[in-house]
């Protein structure tokens, strides 16, 4: 993780506030904030708007998973529930969940000083889809929660292949490694190795 100078100079005196951005690329986009009221972000590689935008306070983050480094192909989910979210951002939620789902979604972290303001630009973490969005209301209590998966989501498992004569021939014209398999019965389990 790399952060600025800045924040980095403010994180060494230790009265920071780690903050978490949340932006779904839907239209139109839904970013959200883990705090109280609107926080402007600049434009930058993800928040693409001229002039930058405000982001929505969603309140308290009930559960945030560790954000995972994925390498060689991996694929992770995140589970997100936010709790204390104000009505109009409920009523809001309800009428995008079947606009976002499928979308691209950006998880964030910032840093607010003494002042609640930002130290540095945020650091965008990971990128993921949004698979399902979901709000609950209980007596006193209204919460939205999200799932996500980022890494290689677009990775897509080979077709099964079969070692047929007439498959392999397909493959490989002339090749006579199968042209016997006809004659195996289908019904018998081969194990291999065997050892002795």
């Amino acid at each position: 993780m790399y952060l600025s100078e800045e924040a980095a100079l403010e994180t060494a005196k230790g009265a920071v506030r780690l903050i978490v951005l949340m932006r779904i690329a839907a239209d139109p986009v839904a970013r959200a904030w883990s705090g109280v009221g609107d926080l402007w972000i600049d434009e930058d590689a993800i928040e693409t708007e001229s002039g930058g935008a405000a982001y929505k306070g969603t309140g308290q983050i009930a559960a945030m998973p560790a954000f995972e480094a994925l390498i060689n192909g991996q694929m992770g989910r995140l589970e997100i529930t936010v709790s204390g979210v104000p009505a109009a951002v409920m009523e809001m939620v309800d009428a995008a969940i079947a606009d976002v789902e499928g979308k691209t979604i950006n998880w964030g972290i910032a840093f607010l000083d003494s002042d609640y303001q930002l130290v540095a630009p945020p650091l965008w973490m990971v990128e993921g889809v949004l698979d399902e969005l979901t709000t609950t209301r209980e007596p006193g209590s209204r919460t939205v929660g999200l799932s996500a998966a980022h890494g290689a989501v677009d990775r897509r498992r080979p077709a099964l292949a079969y070692l047929t004569d007439a498959d392999q021939k397909r493959r490989h014209a002339g090749d006579l490694c199968c042209d016997r398999m006809a004659l195996y019965d289908t019904g018998r389990t081969l194990t291999w190795p065997q050892w002795k």
